[in-house]
């Protein structure tokens, strides 16, 4: 047990512990921001990736599946940490060897890779569907981002466990924006795609009723003149009727 002055201090102890760990964390996320800021621009547009030839949907799947085999190779390394590690050490036995403790930040490093990978493999494929050929040098800058703050992140947590923040900033940061760009991309689909069904919807009651829409009495003549614009419009964009640039008043 101990004082109340004495418990007062080392809880002061405690929270300027803690506050110090909070500043060198967001010092490092911090500078994981730059980093990758600086890597993405300056690779995007200096960097001489030929993605001229990948043109159609298949072809940007396929290159982003190779690029995501590239950025596995993290997970292939966080395996081979591990097992060279039990190889040598008491951890071999993971039962009764008494040595699992040796293997605990690198079993780490390795669960946290595997679950980064994922996310960064799902946000790449989704991202693939939205790009053209032009702007596909973004699949290769972020793998290799990832593959090197896997790299800063390994080297970090093992150094210090507090020195990890660095590369794990570096690799959940890109899959954060690549996730909130992909949503607003599907956002802005569903939503073109439901104006479009609303459109289609228009018309078919337009040609059910047979143009009745356009010969209510109740509408007057600017009503009637903007909703024939709009349907001949519908009908143009999807190939419904041919080009008639006269509009009946």
């Amino acid at each position: 047990m101990c004082s109340n002055h004495s418990c007062i201090v080392i809880m002061e102890k405690d929270e300027k512990n803690l506050e110090e760990k909070k500043k060198l964390i967001n010092k490092q996320k911090g500078a994981a921001v730059v980093m990758i800021i600086l890597i993405f621009t300056t690779g995007f547009y200096y960097c001489p990736i030929n993605v001229k030839d990948v043109k159609t949907p298949a072809e940007r799947l396929v290159f982003t599946i190779r690029c995501l085999f590239v950025s596995s190779f993290s997970i292939v390394f966080a395996i081979h940490s591990v097992a060279l590690l039990r190889k040598n050490t008491n951890a071999i036995d993971p039962v009764n060897g008494g040595g699992e403790s040796l293997v605990d930040v690198p079993n780490r490093i390795l669960r946290n890779t595997v679950e980064q990978f994922f996310l960064h493999m799902i946000a790449l494929l989704t991202l693939s569907s939205f790009l053209d050929e032009g702007s596909m040098k973004a699949i290769p800058m972020l793998t290799f981002i990832f593959i090197f703050g896997r790299t800063l992140f390994y080297l970090g947590y093992t150094y210090s466990p507090l020195y990890r923040s660095l590369g794990f900033a570096s690799t959940i940061l890109p899959t954060i924006a690549t996730y909130a760009y992909c949503s607003f991309c599907i956002l802005i689909s569903l939503l073109e795609n439901n104006f479009d069904i609303s459109l289609w919807i228009l018309y078919n009651i337009q040609e059910a009723v047979n143009g009745s829409i356009l010969h209510t009495t109740g509408c007057d003549c600017q009503s009637k003149h903007m909703l024939q614009l709009f349907i001949t419009h519908f009908k143009e964009s999807n190939g419904m009727i041919e080009y008639d640039k006269r509009i009946m008043k």
